[in-house]
């Protein structure tokens, strides 16, 4: 399911949302403890395991290992830690530390993919991560900014088909909401998938012979609907 895939890849709402100062301590004990423990190998769990390759292999973002790619069938996937709320950008002199370390990460992690696409000519990126970076937050500067304008950068000098997932909004959306100058980049693709109370899976198929490239199927699972009031 993409929801648990995108919450592997970026510890929900580790560094954010947090009023009390004990759990703001425990939350930012928690990301170190996050990746020793989520992350201790270079390829992906699971029955067909997958090399990665990682953005802590670069010796400035050692500390990123939860920033990976791989490769499968000529697509590149890739991973940001890209969290809600606003990114971790608040005022809070810890948070904007943690915010502006990790936000260069995220950014020079977003050349690298797309480089590498570059390179092997890929039929499409796919990228996941956590936060809706969609969102704004009243009153406050963006946590998003730079990363929407370095995907928008990257995706229109790539020029082929790219997919967003992330969660946080915990109900399934497909759109086009990425814009350059007011017009919309019909190569950049948003996939929100279910979460909190509705738990489901989306089921995304990559056809490079389609002209829409993706296509999803929603996979509904019954315990989990909640029920109409």
């Amino acid at each position: 399911m993409l929801e648990e895939c995108a919450a592997v890849a970026a510890p929900e709402r580790a560094g954010s949302d947090c009023v009390c100062t004990a759990v703001q301590v425990a939350i930012r004990w928690s990301v170190p403890h996050l990746r020793r423990a989520m992350y201790p190998r270079e390829e992906r769990p699971g029955s067909a395991a997958m090399t990665l390759r990682r953005q802590s292999e670069n010796a400035p973002y050692a500390k990123f290992v939860e920033n990976a790619r791989w490769e499968r069938a000529g697509v590149i996937f890739g991973t940001l830690h890209v969290v809600g709320s606003n990114n971790n950008r608040r005022n809070d002199a810890a948070a904007l530390s943690e915010y502006g370390e990790r936000n260069a990460a995220n950014l020079a992690w977003i050349d690298a993919i797309f480089e590498r696409a570059r390179q092997t000519e890929a039929r499409a990126v796919v990228l996941f991560f956590q936060a809706n970076p969609f969102l704004r937050t009243p009153g406050s500067p963006s946590g998003f900014a730079d990363t929407l304008d370095r995907l928008a950068q990257r995706a229109r000098a790539y020029d082929r088909p790219v997919l967003l997932v992330h969660g946080d909004g915990h109900r399934l959306l497909i759109d086009q909401p990425l814009a350059v100058s007011g017009r919309r980049m019909n190569n950049v693709t948003r996939l929100m998938v279910f979460g909190d109370i509705e738990v489901h899976g989306v089921l995304v198929t990559v056809d490079s012979a389609s002209p829409d490239t993706f296509s999803y199927t929603p996979v509904v699972i019954p315990p989990n609907i909640t029920p109409a009031e």
